[in-house]
């Protein structure tokens, strides 16, 4: 959790973030943090600056993420319990808003009973924006949303 390492304050008062590999923090969690930055510093202002969207005039600051865990074990959910719940603190502590929706898509038949157990890992807000969809609910809720 050497995450928080990486935020420093530059002469204009604005956050920099100054991720490093220093052996504490899992890479796994290093590359989490690119892919945020990625999105917050570039894909969403260039989206914004896009004119041919639906609604030019307002900024893009959010993302709206497809999970399909078609094919996942118990096992292997087990294993990514330590990652998941440090990737959610992450989240939501260095990129609160940026988050929309996420659609959960392709779980397995046991999935209801460990989202029961998983969920209690993440902030309830986060919880909220986060949809498990059956088979049959796919296509009109994405439909709907995107």
């Amino acid at each position: 959790k050497a995450v928080a390492d990486y935020e420093k304050q530059g002469k204009d008062g604005k956050a920099i973030s100054q991720a490093k590999s220093d052996g504490r923090t899992p890479q796994g969690l290093v590359r989490l943090f690119a892919l945020y930055e990625n999105l917050t510093r570039f894909n969403m202002p260039f989206c914004t600056q896009l004119q041919d969207r639906e609604f030019p005039g307002t900024p893009i600051t959010m993302s709206t993420n497809i999970v399909d865990i078609h094919g996942v074990s118990l096992r292997q959910f087990w294993n990514l319990k330590n990652h998941m719940q440090a990737a959610s603190q992450l989240a939501t502590a260095h990129y609160p808003e940026t988050l929309d929706r996420i659609f959960v898509i392709g779980a397995p038949s046991f999935f209801t009973t460990v989202w029961g157990w998983v969920k209690r890992w993440f902030d309830p807000i986060t919880v909220s924006k986060i949809f498990i969809l059956s088979e049959a609910e796919v296509k009109p809720t994405l439909e709907a949303y995107i």
